[in-house]
């Protein structure tokens, strides 16, 4: 199990990652901060971090909105259902909600 889950979290970087590329390329977009977060915390612990009680949506969110691609968020990425295991029902929740009040219903 403890090996799935790692090989999950490597799955879930990985996402991260392709989408640092595309929010460049079509929204001319680099979120510097998390990709600090990243490093410092890995995937799991960044989107944990972002997703937690007494965190706001951070800005980068919204510059995707503005661009049309919430698909790219950490956000969209999470509630993806590969990726559910890995997070509380709070913290899919409020991803949920991020997502619900900027008009994007993930698939």
């Amino acid at each position: 199990m403890e090996s799935r889950i790692r090989d999950l979290e490597t799955r879930l970087l990985g996402d991260f990652e392709s989408t640092l590329g595309e929010s460049l390329l079509q929204c001319k977009y680099h979120p510097h901060y998390f990709v600090d977060m990243l490093n410092e915390y890995g995937a799991l612990g960044t989107a944990k971090r972002l997703l937690g009680p007494n965190e706001s949506p951070q800005s980068g969110l919204f510059r995707l909105h503005e661009c049309g691609r919430l698909d790219l968020s950490m956000e969209a990425i999470v509630l993806k259902e590969a990726y559910r295991q890995l997070f509380t029902d709070a913290e899919l929740g409020e991803a949920r909600e991020r997502l619900k009040a900027l008009g994007y219903a993930p698939p």
